[in-house]
């Protein structure tokens, strides 16, 4: 059985393109919580992340929204709703300060005309969108409830986690409901698969943050887990 994966960090550009957009356009800055996007708005204009992180994602009330994305350093962001003229369907949220380069619509596509390689990069980056979201939607239709609490946990290590000498501090503060609008799980069962992973021993709390205190022992249980459902 093929493992299941949930990724909501962006690719960023390969190696050789990174250099071609570090000095491409103006700089510009965001600060800690400043919407860069909202639904409804059509940019003009794309940006190249060159430190920090902005997530996309849905936002249902002041205290909830749902991470569906996280931009970091050599990512292109919002550039799918730029080259299509089409608005944007999710907030774009600076979690931290946050430094970019700001490339217009003519800018980039004056670039793309020059260079054919260039295109394909760009259409590499969306595609890479696209695989995203097609994951997600496997991942909330077929995976368990233990795998989709672990996997998430361990991608947001990843994307926001900060490694201390006794394990890895999430630094995003994931309610229970949070992570339930993630995996599609109820409030119940991710307290429940929660609560399971703690007496194992495998996560604990700092601060109002998880803190998961070995990526390899939870990668073992995780693996498994899965070993034993198909048992």
């Amino acid at each position: 059985m093929e493992k299941l994966k949930y990724h909501i960090r962006v690719p960023a550009l390969r190696q050789g393109l990174l250099k071609r957009f570090e000095h491409r356009g103006e700089p510009v800055s965001f600060a800690e919580g400043h919407y860069v996007a909202v639904p409804g708005y059509t940019p003009r204009m794309c940006y190249f992340i060159t430190s920090g992180r902005v997530t996309g994602g849905l936002i249902s009330s002041v205290e909830s929204q749902r991470i569906l994305l996280a931009y970091e350093r050599g990512t292109l962001m919002l550039v799918q709703y730029m080259l299509t003229a089409k608005p944007c369907n999710m907030y774009f949220r600076a979690m931290e300060h946050t430094t970019a380069r700001l490339i217009t619509y003519n800018e980039l596509t004056e670039a793309m005309k020059r260079d054919f390689s260039l295109t394909l990069d760009i259409i590499d980056a969306v595609s890479a969108l696209g695989e995203l979201a097609h994951e997600r939607r496997r991942f909330e239709e077929a995976a368990d409830a233990t795998d989709k609490v672990i996997s998430l946990l361990l991608d947001f290590a990843m994307s926001f986690g900060t490694e201390a000498g006794d394990g890895v501090i999430i630094n995003e503060r994931i309610s229970q409901t949070k992570i339930g609008a993630l995996g599609g799980l109820h409030r119940v069962t991710v307290s429940r698969e929660l609560k399971r992973l703690r007496d194992l021993g495998l996560i604990d709390m700092v601060d109002g943050c998880y803190r998961i205190l070995s990526i390899d022992a939870m990668l073992r249980y995780r693996d498994g887990h899965e070993r034993d459902e198909q048992a």
